[in-house]
């Protein structure tokens, strides 16, 4: 900074050939003898001047700069910029500064006046000066409080070879962050808002400047309402990074294919013809750039043509009298309250909180390590566009508790805390005043609390009940407390990537007050969730004490992990039909396909027909397996150290699961039906994994063979009444998935009612637990038995709204379902395939379902099945819901990890860099 502003004031200095002339009246007419006009020079640089018009005895004068010398006194007194003399009894002395001039070229100011009484004063006043010239090609001209303003000077060498400059700017803090990402100098030239200019150019970076504008001024706006920014808004002191390099002509036909990626079209940058190439060795640079001592400002040093980069500071804010006090007070482990208190002074001020770490890690580097740039850090747009920072306008006094600044404050015991605060006594910043303070949050002190999970026995096999108790020592309080439940297999799965505590921390569902309230009773608190029957479900639970302390659910057999098998349903009354047998073979269905494409400003979609599909079903009245295993088979478990006795154990169990599992088919009264190809080809949802081709499978494993029955697919069922009325049953919560594992892609597949604006994965009930309408898509079989139509459920709510659902499939990972696209758009049509027996029962579906309003059923929210106080978790569903999103002032987290995801969230949105 030293250097700049020495070489600064030493280019003002150097002004060439000026010359004043100060005249004495000799028209005998004039008043009074005493009038006079003097002009002098008080400074020149290369594109503005300031002179001193010094008059006495004059009651107005005015000027104007001129290449002519005739000028009449009427003359520039009617089309100057005029000044008028208050007192007129002794010298004054007014200070004219004249712009937009051009560097080392000679001017004349002219100066006419009027005398006391009106009279013209009898001589026009000249003052002839130059402006100096530009001795560099990068000259700091002006420092604003906005701004800067610099002036480009095309070196000799550069105009010769034929090429450009391209340049740009960004704060200090963007600049030092870029290199850290490896986002260098020649990078940022070729984004970054970088202009390009073939002749000398005076570059202005201020509010008014940091906008394209067309001749008349106004801000050019393309045809999405939006428009371009130069560069980001400056704060007063704030210091920035200008930069400038040589760039030259990129012409198609001289591409040579060896120099990089490219082709004859784009280039070696995939881009066009146009200024864009950097005069920059890029082959040696990589593999500096790769060896473990580089350095990102040594990048600057591959630049084969002109590069220049300099530092140029806004104009540094005036001090203010005011302050703004900072008081930190209720210290604890976990929190503390922070108190801004601004004098009268203080029209608005600026605040930034940050941890230890964090501050002397990532944001002081980004600062050059300077901490009196802290002030206008703290009220820059860097700041409040990473966080975390605000400003209060209002000036008023305020108090912000560190929870309500941070998303999570737990892990935060024992660190320090930085507390910075600009205040400003304008709305623009140009008077200011600073202050900062550091604190340290006390060590947590209490043991770590505790809580036992229990099951409570239960007839329904529909349903699970666990109770939760505060189990903590000392008899202390738990204040937080989350749970996740959901079945074994889908828990396991889940914890293939997250440890118990880490999955409830992110996953977790919170307790409320109430619930926490119960939790810390002596009865505590009893949670209950739907179920499939005979189905084991696992719940854990964890729970903070006030310090942030929490239980360790990773221990071995930990108290707040239990898990609950639900007993067998009952079969249903036994239907006898003679379609039981009449519809097995095998099958073709065809069904009319959409798929929703959304628009492209993101807000909404619609639904496109998407041809249609045929995919293969049979349909069997259980599954089928060998009775004797096949030596390949034995095989493969002898390879997983398995003997031949052990195989047979193993396929003893698997043909007891088989069995009942045909039996419960058949005592719900179903048949079994594999295969469903109605959606991308990818899944391969037309090849069928039944349990014996898992149970051969060296890929697959299980923790338990009962779980080859839950993970064959794609597998749905027709169920028969005792009218004859066929159906396909849909109930996500009591039914197994159409498959959870497909040929080595481990998804879990449902089947669901897909409308246009709502989908529904089971029956609906209302707020009072009634039933709404039932998930059953009614079946026609035709009098031969050939043909199979299954047709959607048709749904309308007490406003008339009506939604037609078809029987689509979704996928599901880790609690989170999407409808897999295209999806089916009409009837779905079994065809039976040549050769296959027939029959001649006519079968009629039952009618339509009566008028009622389901839950969440409209505006693009699913309409999910009745759930008791909690759903299975995490087993929502989501699906082509249009959210908006709001920006709004997010709590943020702390630490280098914290600042981080900020910065490479800030890098994908301006950049697209990930």
């Amino acid at each position: 900074m030293k250097n700049f502003f020495t070489h600064f004031f030493a280019v003002i200095a150097l002004v060439a050939g000026v010359a004043t002339v100060a005249c004495t009246p000799e028209d005998p007419l004039t008043p009074s003898a005493d009038a006079t006009v003097n002009v002098e020079l008080v400074s020149a640089d290369q594109i503005s001047a300031t002179l001193k018009i010094t008059v006495q005895g004059i009651s107005d004068f005015a000027y104007l700069m001129s290449d002519k010398d005739d000028l009449e006194a009427f003359q520039i007194i009617g089309s100057g910029e005029k000044v008028t003399v208050s007192d007129t009894s002794k010298p004054q002395s007014f200070d004219i500064k004249i712009e937009d001039l051009a560097p080392s070229t000679n001017y004349t100011l002219l100066v006419a006046a009027h005398v006391v009484g009106g009279e013209f004063y009898d001589e026009v006043v000249k003052a002839e000066f130059s402006t100096t010239g530009f001795g560099q090609a990068l000259t700091v001209i002006e420092q604003m409080y906005d701004g800067f303003k610099v002036h480009l000077t095309i070196p000799e060498d550069v105009k010769q070879r034929g090429n450009a400059i391209r340049y740009t700017t960004a704060c200090l803090p963007m600049f030092n962050l870029q290199l850290q990402r490896e986002f260098f100098p020649q990078d940022m030239l070729m984004t970054n808002a970088g202009q390009v200019t073939e002749t000398d150019k005076t570059i202005i970076y201020d509010e008014e400047h940091n906008v394209p504008r067309d001749e008349n001024g106004d801000i050019i706006i393309d045809e999405d309402g939006l428009y371009e920014t130069f560069s980001d808004p400056k704060t007063p002191g704030e210091p920035g990074v200008f930069l400038a390099g040589e760039f030259s002509w990129y012409h198609l036909q001289e591409y040579d294919p060896e120099l990089g990626p490219g082709n004859k079209d784009t280039g070696p940058f995939g881009w066009g013809e146009g200024w864009f190439v950097a005069e920059y060795d890029y082959a040696s640079f990589v593999p500096v750039w790769d060896s473990p001592d580089f350095e990102p400002l040594m990048s600057e040093e591959f630049w084969t043509g002109y590069y220049e980069r300099i530092q140029v500071d806004c104009l540094p804010p005036q001090p203010m009298k005011g302050n703004v006090e900072i008081e930190v007070s209720d210290k604890k482990p976990i929190d503390a309250l922070i108190r801004f208190t601004p004098d009268d002074s203080v029209l608005m001020y600026s605040l930034y909180i940050v941890e230890e770490s964090e501050y002397q890690v990532n944001v002081l580097p980004l600062l050059n390590n300077n901490e009196e740039y802290m002030q206008w850090f703290t009220a820059s747009y860097f700041a409040i566009f990473n966080g975390p920072t605000m400003t209060v306008t209002d000036g008023s006094a305020t108090e912000i508790y560190l929870s309500d600044w941070y998303i999570d404050t737990k892990s935060y015991a024992g660190k320090t805390f930085r507390v910075f605060v600009t205040g400003m006594g304008d709305m623009y910043g140009h008077t200011q005043c600073f202050n900062t303070t550091q604190f340290t949050l006390p060590e947590k002190t209490l043991p770590a609390p505790e809580v036992t999970v229990t099951a409570v026995e239960s007839s329904d096999p529909y349903s699970i009940t666990f109770n939760i108790r505060n189990t903590s020592p000392d008899g202390q309080q738990i204040t937080e407390a989350k749970f996740v439940c959901n079945y074994v297999r889908e828990f396991n799965t889940i914890l293939n990537s997250y440890s118990y505590n880490s999955l409830l921390e992110q996953l977790g569902y919170p307790f409320g007050p109430q619930e926490i309230q119960a939790i810390n009773s002596s009865k505590g608190f009893d949670l209950t969730f739907t179920s499939r029957e005979n189905a084991t479900s696992r719940v854990a639970v964890l729970v903070y004490n006030w310090e942030g302390t929490s239980n360790n659910v990773n221990a071995s057999m930990s108290p707040a992990v239990c898990e609950y098998t639900t007993p067998r349903a009952p079969y249903r009354p036994k239907v006898n039909s003679s379609l039981f047998t009449e519809l097995l073979g095998e099958w073709e269905a065809t069904a009319s396909m959409r798929k929703y494409v959304a628009s492209e400003d993101g807000n909404g979609g619609t639904w496109e027909a998407d041809g249609t599909q045929t995919s293969p079903v049979t349909i069997a009245a259980g599954v089928e397996y060998p009775e004797t295993l096949p030596n390949s088979v034995y095989d493969t478990y002898d390879k997983a150290g398995l003997s031949k006795s052990e195989t047979d154990a193993l396929y003893t169990e698997f043909k007891k699961l088989a069995k009942d599992y045909n039996n419960r088919t058949r005592g719900f009264n179903r048949l079994l039906c594999l295969g469903y190809n109605f959606t991308s080809k990818e899944y391969m949802l037309d090849l069928v994994a039944t349990p014996f081709d898992l149970f051969c499978d060296e890929e697959y494993g299980a923790a338990d063979l009962s779980l080859l029955f839950y993970d064959f697919g794609p597998k749905w069922n027709l169920e028969i009444d005792q009218d004859g009325s066929v159906w396909l049953p849909l109930d996500m919560e009591r039914e197994f998935p159409m498959a959870t594992w497909n040929f080595g892609m481990d998804y879990t597949f449902y089947m669901f009612g897909i409308g246009t604006e709502t989908y529904i994965g089971g029956p609906l009930y209302n707020q009072k637990g009634e039933l709404l309408t039932d998930a059953r898509f009614p079946v026609e079989v035709s009098d031969d038995r050939n043909t199979i139509t299954i047709k959607p459920i048709e749904y309308t709510d007490s406003n008339g709204k009506k939604e037609t659902y078809y029987p689509c499939i979704a996928q599901l990972q880790n609690g989170q379902a999407s409808p897999l696209m295209p999806c089916i758009g009409g009837d779905v049509v079994l065809k039976r395939k040549s050769g296959a027996k027939s029959s001649s029962t006519s079968i009629t579906p039952r009618g339509s379902y009566e008028q009622a309003e389901a839950i969440n059923g409209l505006n693009g929210y699913v309409a999910k099945p009745m759930a008791r106080p909690h759903t299975m978790t995490p087993m929502d569903v989501e699906l082509m819901v249009d959210y908006k999103r709001i920006e709004l002032e997010e709590r943020v987290e702390a630490g280098s990890e914290g600042f981080n995801k900020r910065v490479d969230k800030m890098f994908e949105e301006l950049y697209g860099i990930k």
